[in-house]
């Protein structure tokens, strides 16, 4: 499990102006597993260092103004405004004329990534020349940085400085009760200020909050591609259309509750990353069906699982927002039901593996939503779809070149029944074969 580290030592301002900015002068040092983020070249004197010296009170001040953006509104897709995205999440965006790296934070659910990139600040004539990517548990992010606010904090306050903003709005986050972190952590998965809406904005909001499902809550939120009322009030239709359409299934799937209670007693790796789990999930199904079905056919496996071959299934086609393509939930009978985006065959065997990601892993949940969101919840299910239908051992097994051509690409793809991206993502993903473009 990645490290992340923000230690600083306390520097004579010099000249400076401004009370916060002399009081939190410091030596800071950004590290990520021991590689020092913060590592400069100064061009001036042709050296390089570890550390950047600059007042420390405005990122304590942007991380505090973001506290609950960085968590909560996880990346999409597709993103409207990337560069006001990157704004709320790119502690670059505190610099405020100081030498800052580009340093991302990127929420998704339990884990956390954080990407980090080569820039020049041509003006001050530094460079930060490292590059990188790891994940880190959400909760030790926010321990690690909670940490460094409230050391700021406490400099403030020995320095005889009370009531600053950064005081005042640190303690409001901290004193939240469960309501306003509820309607803080829906209000941020939009991109939005949760201390700056318009009160009918806000009541709005809240109300409409309250007719989704907890199960659903984030997902919900966290995919939207668009904050306005219209936009959440039309997915809550089709939300409710679906759950609408899963309680009308009256399949009793009793092998695949079966299945699900067998898995609750599997051990998994709750606390890896997100694809792991996919992975690992995924195997364990296949485990436990390896006397049922073909090793290599995705149609039988799904035959097997929920009755029918998922692209023809007999609900009702959901077409569904951009945002979500696929839901479970209870159906007539008490097992469960699924409702799935339109599309071929292959795309809804796809989903309708996601889906069954959802439902497989062992959490008490009712209800799940499959979306095109980026959050630690989809990207499991993504893996587990992948895995599931096209097994990452079989083709390393079947596939003997390091190079793949479109056309055996095309050719393995029709093989396991789905479509020729899931198998690239396959090679790719596991390091199994390139495939060439020619």
């Amino acid at each position: 499990m990645s490290i992340l580290e923000l230690r600083f030592d306390w520097e004579d301002p010099g000249g400076a102006q401004g009370a916060e900015l002399r009081a939190t002068w410091a030596r800071l040092e950004i590290l990520v597993d021991g590689t020092a983020i913060t590592r400069v070249i100064d061009h001036r004197v042709r050296s390089w260092r570890d550390s950047v010296v600059l007042p420390i009170y405005p990122l304590a001040e942007w991380l505090i103004s973001h506290w609950w953006m960085l968590w909560n509104e996880a990346e999409r897709s597709v993103t409207p405004d990337r560069a006001a995205f990157m704004g709320r999440h790119c502690i670059a965006s505190a610099r405020e004329g100081f030498a800052l790296p580009a340093l991302i934070v990127l929420p998704a659910g339990e884990w956390v990534q954080l990407q980090w990139q080569p820039e020049e600040l041509h003006h001050q004539q530094l460079s930060f020349p490292e590059r990188g990517s790891c994940w880190i548990p959400t909760s030790a992010a926010q321990d690690a940085l909670s940490s460094f606010i409230n050391s700021v904090v406490a400099r403030l306050e020995e320095q005889g400085l009370q009531e600053t903003r950064l005081q005042q709005d640190w303690q409001a986050i901290l004193n939240a009760d469960s309501d306003e972190q509820a309607f803080c952590r829906c209000a941020a998965s939009l991109g939005l200020d949760p201390y700056d809406l318009p009160e009918a904005f806000s009541e709005a909001l809240i109300t409409l909050a309250g007719q989704v499902p907890a199960d659903l809550r984030d997902d919900f939120f966290q995919s939207a591609c668009s904050p306005t009322l219209e936009q959440l009030g039309y997915n809550l239709q089709l939300l409710k259309q679906a759950q609408s359409q899963s309680q009308s299934q009256m399949a009793s799937l009793d092998e695949l509750c079966h299945l699900k209670r067998k898995l609750a007693t599997t051990p998994l790796p709750h606390h890896d990353m997100p694809w792991i789990q996919g992975y690992a999930l995924a195997h364990s199904v296949r485990d436990q069906m390896r006397d049922l079905t073909s090793a290599l056919s995705a149609q039988e496996l799904m035959l097997q699982l929920v009755g029918e071959d998922s692209g023809v299934m007999g609900q009702s086609p959901w077409d569904g927002a951009r945002e979500f393509v696929g839901y479970f939930g209870p159906n007539g009978c008490g097992g469960p039901g699924f409702v799935l985006a339109s599309g071929s065959t292959e795309r809804r065997r796809f989903l309708m593996a996601r889906a069954l990601g959802l439902y497989l892993w062992p959490t008490p949940r009712r209800e799940g939503l499959v979306t095109t969101g980026l959050t630690s919840e989809q990207k499991r299910n993504r893996a587990f779809a992948a895995e599931l239908l096209a097994p990452s051992a079989e083709l390393r097994a079947t596939i003997s070149g390091t190079v793949v051509s479109g056309d055996e690409l095309d050719q393995i793809a029709n093989r396991y029944g789905v479509t020729s991206e899931l198998i690239r993502r396959q090679l790719t993903n596991h390091g199994i074969a390139m495939v060439s473009e020619d």
